[in-house]
């Protein structure tokens, strides 16, 4: 009878799946951590802190590309056959959407580059609690997987409809911090990366609630 010890070790090889998973643990911390360092770069950008941003974004750059290359090599593994086919289209679904989390902070990183001058406060209080909750967001991701490897479906399944409770009030949140900008009196090509700054911050939450969909539907069928 399949119950809560029915987990991901079911459908994958002995040795074989435990690189895997650890790779995919390993992946998952560095979106985390790329999320962490954007934070920490709009955290600076709001005390106008020009050379802790530098630093957070160059940070950000590289926990994108080390997540990448562990894409990369998980992909290959998944492909090789590591997985049952049954279970493999949702598993590398997942790997990808996973890995554009952090292709997507980067991008946002790559706006903030733009902007020297912290936004009014009321703007820029909505930017920082839609990266504060990307990173809760990011974190309740990784105890998703943590909890499917460990045979917790009923809990990887709680999970992720908290990443999408998260995901709704950010597209509230994006209409709000959209319409004080449009409302605001900055130069118009502040106006411009900062209106992008936005849909790529709600975009971000998006991709994340993908993942997680994957994993709820891996968690479901290994029940």
């Amino acid at each position: 009878m399949k119950g809560e010890s029915s987990n991901i070790f079911n459908w994958l090889g002995m040795k074989q799946e435990e690189e895997a998973l650890s790779l995919s643990t390993h992946h998952i911390m560095s979106v985390l951590l790329c999320a962490k360092t954007f934070q920490e770069a709009i955290n600076a950008f709001s005390k106008g802190e020009k050379k802790q941003k530098e630093e957070a974004l160059l940070k950000v750059r590289k926990y994108e590309q080390e997540a990448d290359k562990l894409r990369v090599d998980l992909v290959k593994r998944i492909s090789e056959g590591v997985v049952a086919p049954v279970d493999r289209e949702e598993l590398l679904k997942f790997v990808l959407t996973a890995d554009r989390v952090a292709d997507w902070i980067n991008g946002a990183a790559r706006l903030l580059c733009f902007l020297e001058k912290p936004f009014p406060n009321g703007i820029m209080k909505n930017i920082k609690e839609s990266v504060k909750n990307i990173v809760m967001a990011v974190e309740n991701l990784k105890d998703c997987v943590d909890a499917l490897i460990a045979g917790k479906n009923k809990e990887a399944i709680e999970l992720s409809i908290k990443v999408h409770e998260i995901e709704s009030a950010e597209d509230d949140r994006k209409q709000d911090s959209l319409g004080k900008i449009l409302a605001s009196d900055l130069p118009t090509p502040q106006l411009l990366v900062s209106y992008n700054l936005i849909e790529y911050l709600e975009g971000i939450t998006d991709k994340i609630e993908d993942a997680s969909d994957s994993i709820k539907v891996i968690a479901v069928k290994s029940r």
